[in-house]
C-alpha cells in the first residue's frame, strides 16, 4: 500500500476502474427502501478514474453525473460503504466504453417513481443500462413492484401507498441495488463497516 492510499476508510489501491460503489443515505425514502427491500445499501454508483483522482458515476437527485468518491462516501450513513467487482474482470476497451456510456447518461433527471422504463435515471437503473450496454451484463434483477411487495409486503405495502399517493404501480418495473449488491455475478472488494 502507497502512503496515504487509505482515505475515508477506502485502500484506494484496491481499487479497479467499473468497481461498483454501495452505500446507505440516511434519509426517510433512502432508508425506507433499504427496509423494505431488507438490504443495507440504499445508493450504488461506478468507480471511474479523472484527472488521476477517484470519481463515481451516478444517477443522484437532481440529476446523473460524476462525484469524488470523498462526496459520495460522506453522504453514507455511518461512512458504510461495500465495493463489488466483475468475477471476471473488465477489458481496457470495456472501460473506455463504461466511460462513454456513463458521461451519455450524465445531466438526466433523477427518476422518483423508481421507473424502470421511464426516460430518466435512478441510481440502479443507471448502473444496470451502462453495463448492459457495454458489457452486455445485468447487473441486478428486473421486478415489478408487485414481485418486490410480495418478498417484504409488511415493509412495503405501506411505504409505496404513501410515496405513490394511494395508487401502487404494481406491473411497474424496477431494479434495485439490493438485487445488485447481491449479484452472483460480482465478487467483494471491499467492505467497509
Amino acid at each position: 500500500m502507497t502512503m496515504n492510499s487509505k482515505v475515508n476508510g477506502v485502500d484506494r489501491d484496491k481499487l479497479k476502474e467499473g468497481d461498483i460503489i454501495f452505500i446507505s443515505i440516511a434519509n426517510f425514502l433512502y432508508r425506507a427502501i433499504e427496509k423494505g427491500t431488507d438490504s443495507q445499501t440504499s445508493h450504488v454508483g461506478i468507480l471511474l478514474k479523472e484527472k488521476g483522482k477517484w470519481m463515481v458515476a451516478e444517477s443522484k437527485v437532481p440529476m446523473s453525473g460524476l462525484s469524488s468518491l470523498d462526496d459520495f462516501i460522506s453522504r453514507s450513513n455511518h461512512s458504510w460503504f461495500a465495493i463489488r467487482r466483475f468475477r471476471d474482470g473488465l477489458t481496457p476497451e470495456q472501460i473506455k466504453e463504461l466511460k462513454i456510456a456513463c458521461e451519455a447518461r450524465y445531466g438526466v433527471l433523477y427518476d422518483f417513481s423508481f421507473n424502470f422504463n421511464s426516460t430518466k435515471l435512478f441510481c440502479s437503473k443507471f448502473v444496470y443500462e451502462v453495463f448492459y450496454e457495454v458489457c452486455n451484463i445485468e447487473v441486478g434483477t428486473l421486478e415489478s413492484f408487485n414481485t418486490l411487495i410480495n418478498k417484504n409486503p409488511k415493509a412495503l405495502t405501506g411505504f409505496w401507498k404513501l410515496w405513490f399517493l394511494g395508487f401502487i404501480p404494481y406491473k411497474k418495473v424496477t431494479v434495485t441495488p439490493q438485487s445488485q449488491i447481491t449479484d452472483k455475478n460480482l465478487k467483494e472488494v471491499i467492505a467497509h463497516i
